[in-house]
């Protein structure tokens, strides 16, 4: 893949987001969630950083972000799927171009 150009590398300052993390920091409703996002805050990095779509099986970081979706506005752009709980569906998303879906997109719920 690297060979190929498929990998596209940057460095932490150019990817790492420092408003999503104060938005974290600021609104996240417990201590727990808060680090858990801080966590998982790369997963949201990289996602606004490409193509604004997060494959994970974590519904509880998903749920996590979607708390704070009304503080950070650019987090209701981001599609999270769960593969496992959607996979029918997830599958034919992806052979369709994975458009956005409304009901994937975090704060939607």
């Amino acid at each position: 893949m690297m060979g190929a150009r498929k990998v596209d590398l940057r460095h932490d300052e150019e990817v790492m987001n420092s408003e999503l993390r104060d938005t974290i920091e600021k609104h996240a409703s417990s201590e727990s969630k808060r680090i858990a996002m801080l966590k998982d805050a790369h997963l949201i990095e990289a996602a606004l950083n490409s193509d604004k779509i997060v494959i994970s099986l974590d519904d509880k970081a998903k749920n996590n972000f979607s708390e704070i979706a009304g503080k950070f506005r650019e987090l209701k752009s981001i599609v999270w799927i769960n593969p496992v709980q959607e996979k029918d569906k997830a599958i034919q998303w992806l052979e369709e171009g994975a458009k956005p879906y409304k009901t994937w997109q975090l704060g939607s719920t």
